[in-house]
């Protein structure tokens, strides 16, 4: 199996990427806009092994699982290479996981329309009317999952993505 992480060059939180990378038994790779390295919450740096663009010109996509990690990183995600990239995987019947806000990223892109999802209420409440404004029912699981979609709190609720995939 082999996942593919989408993140923020700022505005994600490190404990929700190296914990995702540690539990996953996936071989694992990160892409980032313009390949440029990402610097987490906390500091720590991470070389992406693509950029979005880099990501568009893979022939056949060798990729199982996409996964999404964002705190208000989410914004600098909102790029139509970022769009097309959740739209071939979902399309293909691919799972989705996002983490903590990403999940508005995807309501914007008009993705989960329909759908429930979980995402950080607690630290981000703010972000509540706008997803139900989207067509997005939240509600308040650690983890949730609705079809391919995979959404997470973040934090402590990482761990248990495992038990739905």
């Amino acid at each position: 199996m082999v996942a593919l992480i989408l993140i923020p060059l700022r505005g994600f939180h490190d404990q929700d990427l190296l914990e995702l990378i540690d539990i996953l038994k996936d071989k694992v790779y990160v892409a980032t806009e313009n390949r440029e390295v990402a610097i987490g919450k906390l500091g720590t740096k991470v070389l992406p092994d693509f950029s979005f663009k880099e990501i568009l010109y893979i022939n056949s996509n060798p990729f199982d699982k996409l996964i999404i990690i964002a705190d208000e990183g989410w914004k600098r995600l909102d790029l139509p290479e970022v769009k097309t990239i959740i739209a071939g995987f979902l399309y293909g019947y691919k799972t989705v996981i996002i983490i903590s806000l990403a999940p508005v990223l995807l309501a914007q892109f008009g993705f989960l329309a329909g759908k429930i999802v979980t995402y950080n209420n607690k630290e981000f409440p703010q972000y509540e009317p706008l997803l139900i404004k989207y067509g997005v029912k939240v509600v308040d699981f650690p983890v949730f999952k609705d079809g391919y979609i995979i959404s997470a709190r973040g934090r402590e609720s990482v761990k248990m993505i495992t038990k739905y995939l």
